[in-house]
């Protein structure tokens, strides 16, 4: 594998990288209005953004469901309000 030199070399290199240090934060938001959050980013979003998310959500849920992603999915369009 490693020689004896090129380990202490590779410790040396990590020894001299500053340790970075990061401040924990938590926000606290209410459940309503992290949906509206949520709904107000992906309405921002290009509509080929938000296919590609759901079609990247679909692919994972069908994978999780069957273990394999159907040939064909049926095509559904229906509209709610938001």
């Amino acid at each position: 594998m490693f020689s004896k030199l090129a380990l202490l070399l590779i410790i040396s290199v990590f020894n001299t990288i500053p340790a970075i240090t990061m401040e924990k934060v938590v926000n606290f938001i209410k459940q309503d209005e992290q949906e509206t959050q949520y709904i107000q980013y992906w309405l921002q979003q290009p509509v080929i953004e938000r296919l590609r998310e759901v079609t990247r959500l679909r692919y994972n849920y069908y994978k999780w469901l069957n273990k394999s992603f159907p040939e064909k999915i049926e095509k559904v369009v229906s509209r709610r309000p938001l």
